[in-house]
């Protein structure tokens, strides 16, 4: 991992000093989740569930149609039980890696442009009950991927972009470290074709000990992206 980002940090020095384009961009997004189940005179709150995932980006044009960059992730979920203020839990991750990504098309201002990825991604969770707070399995993973971007030039320095990852192509290998005995893993291996927003991300929402809360990755996520 180390190796991988001294050699970008070397490749964005490489284009700085060639008069490349600088490129910021990114998505914050904010998810709430909850209901209640009723049957017959009785009603049970589910827990209520809130997330939060922030993904930076900056990186160098090296040409008008080709574009590296450095992705940061950041994910945070809390769950807690309605019925019991003192059951709780929260997962947190965090991912990087780096991009590029090519303009296949343009027409009027629309772009369009096919992505690749390398994502590294940690997520750590706790859980707490009465007074006692326990960690859960750690995860680590990696992964690869590919997918369509449209973008749409309000000028040349602002543009707005729509990932589609309803078509992402990925790759994905993590491992869940038991938080009591490091030496009992488990180890997973996804491949397919669909939503898969990023390594952290996903680590965060499919956490085994999160089961029932589901995916809350969206199809499309939209950014504002900045030239200078």
């Amino acid at each position: 991992m180390k190796k991988v980002i001294i050699l970008l940090v070397a490749l964005f020095a490489a284009v700085t000093l060639s008069n490349a384009q600088l490129y910021v961009s990114g998505g914050v997004g904010i998810h709430s989740d909850g209901g209640k189940y009723i049957s017959g005179g009785d009603t049970k709150n589910f827990p209520s569930v809130l997330t939060l995932n922030i993904s930076p980006q900056v990186g160098f044009f090296l040409s008008n149609d080709f574009l590296v960059g450095l992705e940061i992730d950041f994910a945070r979920l809390s769950t807690k039980d309605p019925d019991d203020v003192n059951n709780k839990a929260s997962a947190t991750g965090f991912g990087i890696g780096p991009f590029v990504r090519a303009r296949m098309l343009e027409a009027g201002g629309f772009g369009f442009w096919m992505e690749g990825a390398f994502q590294f991604g940690v997520v750590n969770a706790k859980f707490t009950s009465g007074g006692d707070t326990r960690n859960a399995d750690k995860y680590t993973g990696i992964g690869l991927h590919a997918m369509p971007v449209l973008s749409y030039d309000f000028s040349s320095s602002l543009s707005v972009e729509l990932s589609c990852d309803f078509l992402r192509l990925y790759f994905d290998s993590g491992t869940w470290t038991d938080a009591d005995d490091v030496n009992n893993k488990i180890k997973n291996n996804s491949f397919g074709l669909g939503l898969n927003h990023s390594t952290a991300v996903e680590g965060v929402r499919n956490h085994p000990d999160f089961y029932g809360v589901g995916s809350l990755s969206s199809p499309l996520t939209v950014s504002i992206s900045f030239k200078f």
